[in-house]
């Protein structure tokens, strides 16, 4: 066994052995997290159109603070798939299912949605009113 010499010590060492341990459960970690983490909502054709000169209230839903009005009568989510069902949506052609709908003001995004999934559950199709320069 050699001797040390006085006065000569050993570096000190920091141990790496681990790093790459724990570098592997990370990402496995990572990979775990992300993959259970799905998105969920429901898929939507939006439809393309003109702008009308004139809006009908006929088939028109409007979602805002105080409330959800068909056409000029306020109505729940109960009352206004009623409304849709007895259209009878899904026998008509599609460019005669498009119901209007326009969201005004602060409204939650479970009401809006729940309206959309109503719409169509009815076999409509949302035609979504928009302000000028795209923001509600």
């Amino acid at each position: 066994m050699a001797r040390r010499r006085r006065g000569q010590r050993d570096e000190p060492v920091i141990p790496t052995d681990s790093f790459c341990d724990i570098a592997f459960l990370l990402i496995i970690y990572f990979i775990l997290a992300a993959s259970l983490s799905r998105d969920w909502g429901f898929n939507t054709d939006i439809p393309a159109g003109q702008k009308a000169t004139e809006a009908t209230n006929e088939k028109s839903v409007l979602l805002r603070n105080d409330g959800l009005f068909w056409g000029e009568r306020n109505v729940t989510v109960a009352q206004l798939r009623q409304a849709l069902a007895g259209l009878n949506l899904s026998g008509k052609d599609p460019n005669s299912r498009v119901v209007q709908f326009e969201a005004k003001g602060n409204v939650a995004w479970q009401d809006y949605y729940e309206v959309l999934a109503a719409i169509q559950q009815a076999g409509g199709v949302p035609g979504i009113l928009m302000e000028a320069g795209g923001k509600k």
